[in-house]
């Protein structure tokens, strides 16, 4: 079973790159004279590691049954809860035990 610090971490990471702009115009941030396939620097490939594992939390998350589901989204992405307090943190300790479980199928540690 994965660690439940690193459940975190990957829920950190997912919170981040649920809440980028996705209304960006489409150019670059930085320009290199030569075709890198996207990668311009030591830090756009971290982060692109990053997005790849973000992506594979939110389909993970995605199939979480809806009350799991609906918890994280009221925790890390301060949707409004419809549930009771006690209810939302039961419905979340359950989506985390989850978690540990499906990330570490999905190969990541």
């Amino acid at each position: 079973m994965m660690e439940a610090g690193r459940v975190t971490y990957y829920l950190d990471l997912w919170r981040d790159y649920m809440q980028q702009d996705s209304h960006k115009l489409g150019y670059k941030s930085k320009s290199t004279g030569f075709v890198t396939g996207g990668l311009h620097s030591f830090e756009d490939l971290g982060e692109q590691i990053d997005n790849d594992a973000a992506r594979v939390v939110d389909q993970v998350i995605d199939d979480l049954p809806t009350m799991q589901k609906n918890a994280l989204y009221v925790v890390y992405l301060s949707q409004k809860a419809t549930m009771d307090t006690r209810v939302l943190e039961y419905y979340f300790d359950s989506a985390l035990m989850m978690l540990q479980r499906k990330l570490k199928e999905k190969n990541l540690y």
